[in-house]
């Protein structure tokens, strides 16, 4: 099995970590669809869709322990 790695970051300013992150080209192309047509920057745009996407993983998890 490897090891696998996860991200240090660094501080960018008080409260906010900045690292880089690789996304599929078609992925990064339909985030800044979304960003543009929603008026958001890109950053703010992911952002949302990992609250977002962390929600869901958490609903799912609390459910699949009541089951």
């Amino acid at each position: 099995m490897t090891d696998l790695k996860y991200p240090k970051g660094f501080a960018y300013r008080p409260g906010l970590t900045k690292f880089a992150v690789v996304f599929p080209e078609q992925l990064f192309k339909e985030i800044t669809r979304m960003a543009k047509h929603e008026r958001k920057s890109f950053n703010d745009m992911v952002i949302e869709l990992v609250k977002v996407g962390k929600l869901d993983l958490e609903e799912s998890d609390r459910l699949e322990l009541a089951s």
